[in-house]
């Protein structure tokens, strides 16, 4: 099928833009529906502090709360300190997601993951880094990554619903109706009720006359 990608927010750098346009672009070309939201502010409950997530995928393997760091192996060897501090937020951000999914449906495991971008790194499995039980992935092992030979747990439209319980303007982004909505919005025309759509919202954002 496809992979729809949704950004929620800007990247923080280009390491992370390019390594989710990686993963958007291989996806392309396996079975199965995903979806990858980008930059997510979540927060668990309502008045509760917001997780910033670099990335959350979502496919028939199931849900992926995904750190993006520009590390290599030499880095989590030197660095242990440092790699499972934030190994640690990233398992914890991925036990709040999957709270709030399994109060509407059984995602199954959520799994944290470190996504390493620095260099072409990639790890035998026997081999694999494991931090605080987050393991770690070059992009070269995108497929393990995303356990995409894992079997089917969702289906697409358990796939749709985890997005949109995530993020609530995801129903408008799959409809077609915005092509992001990151704090400054693009607009994609695609028929009369959206010419009218891209007016209101071009309307509402016009400066203020002065003088």
């Amino acid at each position: 099928m496809n992979a729809r990608f949704i950004p929620c927010g800007e990247f923080v750098n280009e390491s992370e833009r390019i390594a989710v346009e990686r993963l958007r672009s291989k996806l392309q070309s396996v079975e199965g529906f995903w979806i990858l939201l980008s930059n997510l502010n979540h927060s668990a409950q309502s008045g509760s502090r917001s997780d910033e997530i670099d990335l959350i995928a979502i496919g028939p393997s199931g849900v992926y709360v995904i750190e993006i760091k520009h590390w290599d192996a030499a880095y989590l060897r030197q660095q242990a300190l440092i790699t499972e501090q934030e190994a640690e937020r990233i398992n914890a951000k991925a036990k709040r997601i999957a709270g709030k999914l399994r109060r509407h449906f059984d995602p199954g495991f959520v799994a944290a993951r470190l996504l390493l971008t620095r260099g072409e790194v990639r790890f035998e499995a026997s081999k694999r880094p494991v931090l605080r039980g987050v393991h770690a992935f070059g992009l070269s092992d995108w497929r393990e990554l995303l356990a995409i030979d894992g079997g089917e747990r969702l289906t697409p439209d358990q796939i749709e619903q985890a997005a949109q319980l995530l993020e609530p303007m995801v129903k408008v982004a799959l409809n077609g109706e915005l092509r992001a909505f990151a704090g400054l919005i693009n607009l994609e025309r695609l028929s009369g009720k959206a010419d009218a759509f891209i007016a209101s919202i071009a309307a509402s954002i016009q400066p203020a006359a002065t003088g």
